[in-house]
């Protein structure tokens, strides 16, 4: 994507990486969650695939920081080996995604506090990388026109209860060839039902979580709905040497609010724009969405492993690690998944059931072990 005339140069990338995603246990755990995996089986990691996006962007891995926790440092570094080390943003501990979007603000080296900034999260993925790229550069032009925060939504295909919604209304000053609106609501994984209300309704789209906006803007927003962690991140923005922020920075992390952006800024701000655009994005959050845009065989079956030998096996997800041999005979409709730490055999339609599946096998290794510590299980 070339820069757009009304910016002038690229704009920064953001890329959030910091999440757990345990929700796609037992593959996406702790000590390697799931954006650093292959999870569609194109030979590239959802981290891997968001850098490339970010690299269309700007053109140069120098306008792109990646911020994690410190415990995935080293898996950073191995996928994304052209990401210069001072651009690899480290939290101490996790705070969500408020405090951890300002930290990587206040760590861009920009030219001016008007530079164009995107924020990507690590988790999605985009079928249509020529209408993204055309979308956001929608959204940057608007947000240099307006100095307004803009939000990326998408269509609803389906009223899919796992997402985050945007309500919009009618946007007077976009032209009629523009897909842009006001922002009205936000509403965060809503019951089947509603979901069926909103995409009857029509007025509202998937909200994706990338945002675009110039760096003073995001910062304004920051100084007017979260004061207070503003005036924690004082003395980190006031020094520039590295050595000292990180120091500061291990100070001061406790004392964050751990708040989502949307709800920390989002909920309350009331000038927001809505960039509405249809490239074929979906959010990687449970086994159900890799499977329906996982490729499939004739039968049905998305797999990812090297080594997986399917018998009489009909529309099945399985995600084998490694190099380890897998023979399915007679499996129809289920969700099979391994890791070193564990394994996963559920119906695909009791999927939503494995959060309290999981917090009884918690339960159960705790009385177990007389109350000693359990195993991890995220």
């Amino acid at each position: 994507m070339n820069p757009p005339n009304s910016i002038g140069t690229s704009p920064h990338v953001l890329i959030m990486a910091g999440g757990s995603g345990s929700r796609l246990w037992p593959v996406s755990r702790t000590n390697k969650p799931k954006q650093f995996y292959d999870l569609l089986g194109t030979g590239q990691t959802m981290l891997q695939h968001t850098f490339d996006r970010a690299l269309a962007l700007t053109g140069s891995p120098s306008r792109i920081r990646v911020i994690t926790q410190t415990q995935w440092g080293d898996l950073v570094r191995e996928q994304l080996p052209e990401l210069a080390e001072e651009h690899l943003l480290l939290e101490p501990i996790r705070k969500q995604s408020a405090t951890a979007t300002y930290y990587g603000l206040l760590s861009l080296e920009t030219e001016t506090d008007q530079d164009a900034v995107v924020i990507l999260p690590c988790d999605h993925f985009v079928l249509d990388r020529e209408r993204f790229d055309e979308s956001i550069e929608q959204a940057l032009r608007a947000a240099v026109q307006t100095k307004a925060l803009v939000i990326m939504g998408v269509k609803p295909t389906r009223p899919e209860p796992n997402y985050g919604y945007v309500q919009y209304v009618d946007n007077p000053a976009a032209g009629s060839e523009e897909a842009r609106f006001h922002v009205k609501t936000f509403t965060d994984q809503p019951s089947q039902e509603l979901a069926n209300t909103f995409i009857r309704s029509g007025d509202f789209a998937w909200y994706t979580g990338i945002k675009v906006g110039g760096k003073e803007a995001f910062l304004d927003l920051y100084r007017r709905w979260m004061p207070d962690l503003v005036e924690v991140f004082a003395e980190f923005e006031a020094t520039k040497d590295p050595l000292l922020r990180k120091s500061i920075l291990d100070k001061i992390y406790p004392r964050c609010e751990s708040v989502s952006f949307r709800e920390g800024i989002l909920d309350k701000a009331g000038t927001l724009l809505l960039q509405l655009g249809d490239y074929g994005w979906g959010d990687l959050t449970y086994w159900a969405e890799i499977y329906r845009e996982h490729e499939k065989d004739y039968f049905g079956n998305a797999v990812n492993g090297s080594q997986v030998a399917l018998f009489d096996s009909h529309n099945n997800m399985i995600h084998i690690t490694g190099q380890r041999i897998a023979l399915i005979d007679g499996l129809e409709n289920y969700i099979v998944a391994d890791s070193p730490e564990g394994i996963l055999v559920c119906p695909r339609h009791k999927e939503g059931e494995l959060r309290q599946r999981l917090a009884v096998l918690r339960r159960q290794q705790t009385d177990k072990n007389g109350g000693d510590k359990p195993p991890r299980l995220t």
